[in-house]
């Protein structure tokens, strides 16, 4: 049988009297065979990255006969497992973690499309989370091999201290501004720097 095609079948009875039922009666049946497995993707977050907000997840995903259902993961992995998966009831990452069902919570919108919202975000500062998702087809074959993404959740504020000049200083010239700039765990970006006669700007 080829994945995709659909197929009919048909049946025919004779019986002790030579009598012949036809062919292509009412009691036949028709079904779509399909042993592909889907595949899902993950749009936001983009993996690698640093976010200080995070309050959506957004996918798609695809299948030769059609998705039925997306299922959702994510895992806080700077915490000890096995149970340091999202879980849904109170918005803690408490849940046993993926295979087990408890890992998984549903999407929401169109399988091709999907997305899902966090009234209250649940990250911790500094944390690194595995975002992970899996698609079921309308024959309910599962994926083989779920998507994944991690992201880092960075709330915490840079913080730049200029060393030269010193204060309090007299200069007759001045060819350079020396300073340092530190942030973790995302690291620093570029620094900007304001000269004003004025020390509350």
């Amino acid at each position: 049988l080829e994945p995709g095609t659909s197929y009919y079948i048909t049946s025919q009875a004779v019986d002790v009297a030579t009598n012949l039922e036809s062919f292509y009666n009412v009691r036949g049946s028709t079904f779509t065979f399909d042993d592909t497995p889907p595949t899902s993707s993950i749009a936001s977050p983009v993996t690698g990255r640093f976010y200080n907000s995070m309050s959506d997840l957004s996918g798609g995903s695809s299948d030769n006969v059609g998705v039925s259902t997306i299922a959702r993961s994510v895992r806080d992995a700077s915490i000890a497992g096995p149970n340091n998966c999202y879980n849904q009831a109170n918005n803690t990452f408490t849940a046993a973690c993926p295979p087990a069902v408890a890992g998984w919570f549903p999407a929401f919108g169109a399988p091709a499309a999907w997305t899902y919202s966090f009234a209250n975000q649940p990250w911790t500062q500094g944390h690194v989370y595995v975002v992970a998702s899996s698609a079921t087809d309308l024959a309910l074959v599962v994926q083989t091999a779920g998507a994944s993404v991690s992201f880092t959740y960075d709330i915490g504020v840079a913080t730049v201290a200029v060393t030269t000049p010193s204060t309090g200083n007299l200069k007759a010239s001045q060819a350079f501004i020396i300073g340092t700039a530190t942030d973790a765990p995302a690291g620093i970006s570029y620094v900007k720097i304001a000269l004003s006669s004025s020390p509350t700007g």
